[in-house]
């Protein structure tokens, strides 16, 4: 198995006073374990890390951010103090942070090791950081830590200083509200309804829900639930109580947008779940030239409706706009809104927009990264085209801490042959934003090129369960499981992608790209009839689709059909840049055309392509 270096932060728990505990009562003991290890997987899970090793009394856990895990520990400590009733068990915690050796799910070095030796130096019922993963969390959530000091740890000849959580070894959890309250208000933006005439202004709405979240997410007191989640709830007339109960946050911000001309009608309200009540309701009359302050106002609305506090740094974070320009904005809103279609068309046009908002501002450094984004896709849609470089470094000069930019850009040099260049930015981007669906599917779609297949499924996975209604991730990640040979898994993939796909054409019936791959998916599962018919359907709605001819052949090669399948191929590798042999050599779909005389000649006119790439 390949190793992979990795910045991570890592969680250990263990149970105190575990062997005291096994002598009084073995069996109570073993079924207390039980009971925490099931509760730390979950929270780990619920936090966006993943579970190492749960060897005797202890875990494991390694998440992509210090935040998160922080979040995480947290989040179990008060779960197991509201659970003291049902086991006399305390867990000691120690996050740690720092660079690792990673094999598949597996991690080692001694990151790790200060890690295990910090929790074994914390309270029962505490949670102790590292200084590094302190500084990284200080004002990103609203739990204090108090300063421990150089503590010794047991064989750390240079041991760093210590942070435990305030109020950490309480019998009783801190009050929501108080200053050492360690769990953040849980909200969620519902995709405001488009109530313009021209349906087309949708984009508008949706970008103005999108930026919403974004603003909110910048406030450390506040959970707020992924684009994603949240837009999964698009159009649907349920009570806010139903509402939360879906989305899985207390508070629910739900409204309306108007626009006509320059007009524009934003009706907002927020609600509480728990008891069903109105919180804060407004209606904004105003200008389109007031939509920046409009926004502001919302978020210091919701603050101020939950009694938190907005931190001078918080407030000026909300005020930064990558943009002073109206129009900029307005086309920026909808090239986001083309993005997120699979399609050569809709990506074509969400460029050419995004390259209109540069026009009216240069230093727009979020349409630079949407303009990266959006030609690395038709380059590996097409084989032609910018590969998407100068536009991910133009948005990087401008703005460093853009994730979405740094994802592109190592998309472009793993293309370039710059492998560990390539993974050195997309692990600065799961750093910088590890809940964003673009950085954890592109970090997938590397890993899948050069066939790191547990790599490709941890981030493939990640990203499946950011984007709830989204398939691509998902469908991607079967190769690799089936690379792997772990064909339970695959099928279980290949399931949860078809019922996302079926979603869609529910609702989009000229959806060209989920029949495309939804005819691969029916294969992998034996379903020959629904296969050829939906490849039949696909092809007539989207004869010249890029990858149209590519997932073809990959669903006749898995129903047999070799003949067809490798004539499919070879029409799909003219429009595929040479450097894709690595992909089509490691594509499992594939495997049947491996000793077809035809699949081993476009292999190696591939290779010839690629030699005089490189050398010329």
């Amino acid at each position: 198995m390949s190793e992979e270096r990795q910045l991570l932060a890592m969680l250990i728990a263990d149970v105190a006073g575990y062997s005291s505990l096994m002598a009084r009562d073995e069996a109570a003991t073993l079924s207390g374990l039980q009971q925490c290890q099931s509760l730390l997987e979950r929270m780990v899970g619920a936090f966006g890390g993943f579970v190492v090793d749960t060897a005797g009394d202890g875990m494991l856990a390694a998440f992509p951010s210090s935040v998160r895990a922080a979040e995480c520990a947290i989040a179990v400590q008060t779960a197991m103090r509201e659970e003291a009733a049902s086991t006399a068990m305390q867990l000691r915690i120690g996050v740690n942070v720092g660079e690792v050796v990673r094999r598949g799910t597996r991690i080692f070095g001694d990151a790790v090791n200060v890690a295990a030796r910090i929790a074994a130096v914390a309270e029962p019922g505490s949670v102790v950081l590292s200084a590094n993963a302190h500084e990284q969390v200080h004002g990103k959530i609203t739990a204090r830590f108090t300063e421990l000091g150089a503590v010794p740890l047991k064989n750390i000849e240079n041991p760093p200083r210590l942070f435990a959580l305030a109020g950490g070894t309480s019998d009783k959890p801190p009050s929501a509200g108080t200053p050492d309250a360690p769990v953040r208000q849980a909200i969620a933006v519902i995709p405001f309804a488009n109530l313009s005439d021209d349906p087309a202004q949708e984009y508008f709405s949706d970008g103005i829900s999108e930026d919403i979240i974004t603003d909110l997410s910048k406030i450390g007191a506040l959970s707020v639930v992924s684009r994603n989640t949240s837009f999964a709830m698009k159009g649907k007339t349920l009570a806010v109580p139903q509402m939360s109960r879906e989305v899985g946050a207390r508070y629910v911000l739900h409204g309306s947008v108007r626009k006509s001309g320059s007009r524009l009608r934003i009706s907002a309200s927020l609600g509480d779940g728990a008891t069903g009540t109105n919180l804060w309701a407004e209606r904004f009359d105003r200008d389109m030239t007031d939509i920046f302050a409009m926004q502001d106002e919302i978020s210091a609305a919701i603050v101020s409706a939950l009694r938190l506090t907005l931190l001078p740094e918080e407030k000026r974070a909300i005020e930064r706009r990558g943009t002073q320009s109206i129009d900029a904005y307005n086309l920026l809103l909808q090239a986001r809104f083309f993005r997120y279609s699979n399609t050569a068309k809709d990506t074509r046009q969400a460029l050419q927009l995004a390259q209109q908002a540069i026009a009216f501002d240069p230093r727009y450094a979020e349409a630079w990264a949407v303009v990266a984004a959006a030609q690395i896709a038709l380059h590996e849609m097409t084989g032609g085209g910018d590969t998407g470089l100068a536009a991910a470094e133009s948005a990087l000069r401008l703005d460093g801490t853009l994730a979405l930019a740094h994802a592109a850009r190592g998309r472009v040099l793993c293309g370039l042959g710059r492998y560990e260049d390539a993974f050195a930015a997309h692990r600065l981007s799961e750093t910088l934003d590890p809940d964003s669906y673009d950085v954890q599917f592109l970090f997938g779609r590397t890993c899948t090129e050069l066939g790191e297949a547990q790599s490709a499924i941890d981030h493939l996975e990640a990203a499946a369960r950011i984007a709830e209604g989204e398939f691509l991730a998902l469908a991607l990640a079967i190769q690799s499981y089936n690379a792997l040979g772990r064909r339970a898994e695959a099928a279980d993939a290949s399931r949860r992608t078809l019922a996302r796909i079926e979603r869609i054409l529910a609702q989009r019936p000229d959806d060209a790209s989920a029949l495309f791959h939804g005819s691969s998916v029916l294969a992998e599962l034996g379903r020959r009839d629904a296969a050829i018919a939906w490849a039949d359907r696909a092809l007539a709605m989207a004869p010249d689709e890029p990858r149209g001819a590519y997932l073809l052949a990959c669903t006749y090669a898995l129903l047999g059909e070799t003949e067809q399948a490798v004539e499919l191929l070879h029409r799909a590798v003219q429009q595929m840049q040479p450097r894709y042999v690595t992909w089509v050599r490691n594509d499992t779909d594939l495997e049947s055309l491996r000793d077809h005389p035809r699949y081993k000649a476009i292999i190696a006119e591939m290779e010839r392509r690629l030699e005089r790439d490189e050398t010329g």
